[in-house]
């Protein structure tokens, strides 16, 4: 049975993409849980970073796509002009794809180390855990305030 995209889909962050790809599968969310919490942290960060000012939100014109002006030029005034043919242009926020990377690796190193142990099922406690429930909105959310980020 195929499953439709959440509503918030064009809003979500890249690494998520590839999770997404597992929502149409059917896989059991619980099982990666734990790996999208760090993603969710790490999907804080800016994309892109602003030379002149790395503290600063860099901004996507989203009917051109051209990024924002760099917010501080003078500080590259002390050295020879770039060619016409070149733009200052925002970095890449590597660190950002490395805590990705790393975090995925680790996500994918798990599954190999699942798929290869074995051990037998007691079928009572199996059944049993089938049945756990799961905090209900309210409820949840109120645990969820007591503990910041």
């Amino acid at each position: 049975m195929e499953r439709p995209l959440p509503a918030s889909h064009s809003s979500v962050c890249p690494p998520f993409a590839s999770f997404y790809v597992l929502f149409l599968q059917g896989t059991d969310w619980d099982a990666v849980g734990v790996y999208l919490a760090p993603l969710q942290r790490v999907c804080r960060l800016p994309d892109l970073i602003d030379p002149t000012a790395p503290t600063e939100l860099v901004s996507i014109e989203p009917v051109s796509g051209n990024f924002s002006a760099p917010a501080h030029s003078e500080v590259f005034d002390a050295l020879p002009p770039l060619p016409p043919s070149m733009h200052l242009e925002p970095l890449i926020n590597v660190h950002k794809q490395r805590l990705v990377a790393r975090t995925v690796k680790a996500l994918v190193a798990g599954q190999h180390l699942a798929s290869r142990l074995q051990y037998p099922i007691d079928r009572r406690l199996f059944q049993r855990c089938l049945r756990l429930r799961g905090l209900d909105p309210a409820t949840l959310h109120r645990k969820l305030v007591m503990y910041p980020d």
